[in-house]
């Protein structure tokens, strides 16, 4: 008998779940005509949409403890006669609410009775109302344009409906490209936890899952991609730009992370679309919308150099020699600099920039120069305080600043009329001096540090160094008696290195074999290197604590 009971729970459960599968978002092709609502509690709300088709929905919004909205709907239909509204129980309920289907009396308000009708008692089941976000589409956050959290959106969403929506009463294509930003913005965040482990929460392209799935999570292709799509629905001209960017100081003198931005035709002209970057969580920054072209080369650098938008294309060599610009405001206008991304000086680093400025620098501690990477942090949080060094002044027809160096390299953060953002870094003395500090400096927990160690070590020929960071028994650099030896060209490739290597790069790799009984063998390994671009190839290996270099090899020989 309980094995029957068992089958026949299970059947049911079964066919509930076959039910679920197969349900369906069905769109009704009605206009809206009238809207009654009740709020049963802060975290819920009931709303009764009719429309002229004679079909009605019955929803109920709740706010569920991640933030997220949610609704259930009823569909069904109802007749008017006679000053009396009649509604027929839906075939398929999602949910039971504060409403009861029947005749109702219909007068601009619903009652559950004449009697309560005439004596104008207050107890309408429900109020009709004007307030605009209750005549949102039924898959819209009734407090946010974004899509409600159900497990059926991705699948059911109809994204020319939801664009029809978002696009309403928007009257140029400026105004268009802005509610599709605030839509990526407020529906998507990014997903940091899957550019870690490389294994994303949703396919890049997959425009539906990003903006309406379960987790609503993309890295920058798939902010860039989403853009890119509701654009060409809107009909606006739009490209994805691939490319590199570059933030902060440990990424001076190299391409940085690559990135996928945007390029809008708005009004008959190109404009540039950071949309990842302009994700500021709760709010939307500005910055990286309409982004200057002679701004957003001072930290983007795309691939096709016609997506920079200038008159003068920045070649690779110009950009990593150019200092990291950012925007400190919307709309913020490029200044004329003469400043390279990294620089030799004396005792004081002079600034001068032509015209009437205002001028603040900080100063910041050398490590804040350096490449660390997340998992070397290993919980530990790195801070460094920076130290402001006063103002400029203004003398003739340039603005002037003198900069004091108190460290061997000192990072430098510049402020110019509250706009633009500079940062550059300054060496004090010589290269043989920059070279001295790389060697002190060099940690083997820190890939970044290490490399330039071995580096600096190779280009002054410091055995002591060598043999402390590589070991006396590499024969790399060391023969069978422990004598130094090292390859003139891979010292003359470092003549006038001042410190730029490319980001730790990893590579996954598959071998695949045959055993003697022809059984296939997949072998999967990762290596590791960093370069002197163009240069050198440092190949390295880690032991969970420390790196270790186990080859350099030169480049373009």
């Amino acid at each position: 008998m309980k094995k029957v009971i068992l089958f026949a729970v299970l059947t049911v459960f079964g066919l509930h779940a076959i039910a679920r599968e197969k349900k369906e978002w069905i769109y009704t092709d009605g206009v809206l005509q009238h809207v009654f609502a009740i709020e049963s509690s802060a975290k819920s709300t009931e709303l009764l949409r009719l429309y002229d088709d004679g079909t009605f929905e019955h929803l109920k919004y709740t706010q569920k403890s991640s933030g997220k909205e949610e609704v259930q709907r009823n569909l069904g239909t109802f007749e008017i006669r006679k000053m009396k509204i009649h509604f027929n129980t839906p075939k398929e309920k999602d949910f039971s609410g504060k409403f009861r289907y029947g005749s109702f009396f219909f007068n601009g308000k619903l009652y559950t009775n004449l009697l309560d009708m005439k004596m104008r008692k207050k107890n309408e089941v429900f109020k009709r109302t004007s307030d605009q976000k209750f005549f949102k589409p039924f898959f819209i956050c009734l407090n946010k344009n974004e899509v409600v959290n159900n497990s059926e959106s991705a699948e059911q969403l109809d994204l020319q409906r939801l664009l029809d929506f978002i696009l309403t009463g928007k009257r140029n294509e400026e105004e268009k490209v802005m509610s599709l930003i605030q839509l990526i913005a407020e529906s998507v965040e990014y997903d940091h936890e899957g550019l870690r482990a490389n294994k994303y929460a949703n396919a890049q392209s997959d425009v539906k899952s990003i903006l309406a799935g379960r987790k609503r999570l993309a890295v920058c292709a798939g902010y860039a991609h989403t853009f890119t799509s509701l654009c060409e629905m809107a009909g606006i001209k739009v490209e994805t730009i691939n490319g590199h960017t570059k933030q902060g100081f440990g990424e001076l003198g190299n391409l940085g992370g690559y990135h996928a931005w945007n390029m809008a035709e708005v009004a008959g002209e190109s404009r540039l679309y950071d949309v990842t970057w302009a994700d500021d969580g709760e709010t939307l920054d500005m910055r990286w919308i309409d982004v200057d072209p002679l701004v957003m080369i001072g930290s983007h650098f795309p691939d096709n150099a016609e997506h920079q938008l200038l008159s003068e294309s920045f070649t690779q060599a110009k950009f990593l020699s150019t200092p990291v610009i950012l925007p400190l405001q919307d709309g913020a206008d490029p200044v004329a600099l003469n400043i390279a991304a990294r620089q030799f000086a004396g005792k004081n680093f002079r600034l001068a920039l032509p015209g009437k400025h205002k001028v603040t620098v900080l100063q910041y501690p050398s490590g804040v120069a350096d490449l660390v990477y997340t998992d070397e942090l290993k919980g530990t949080v790195r801070s460094f305080t920076s130290k402001n060094v006063g103002s400029g002044h203004y003398d003739g027809d340039s603005t002037f600043f003198l900069v004091p160096l108190t460290e061997a390299i000192n990072p430098l953060e510049i402020t110019i009329d509250d706009q633009l953002e500079i940062k550059t870094v300054v060496f004090r003395g010589g290269q043989t001096d920059l070279m001295k500090h790389f060697i002190a400096q060099a940690n083997r927990q820190y890939a970044d540090a290490y490399v330039k160690g071995v580096i600096a070590a190779i280009r002054i020929s410091d055995e002591k160094a060598l043999k402390e960071l590589l070991g006396d028994d590499n024969t790399l650099f060391f023969d069978r008696k422990g004598k130094l030896k090292i390859d003139k060209n891979m010292t003359l490739a470092c003549l006038d290195w001042i410190g730029e290597v490319s980001a730790l790069t990893k590579v996954n790799h598959t071998n695949i074999s045959f055993s003697e009984d022809g059984e296939k063998v997949t072998d999967e390994f990762t290596t590791m290197h960093v370069d002197v671009p163009g240069k050198l190839r440092c190949t390295l290996e880690h032991d969970g604590v420390y790196y270790r270099v186990t080859n350099v090899e030169l480049l373009n020989k």
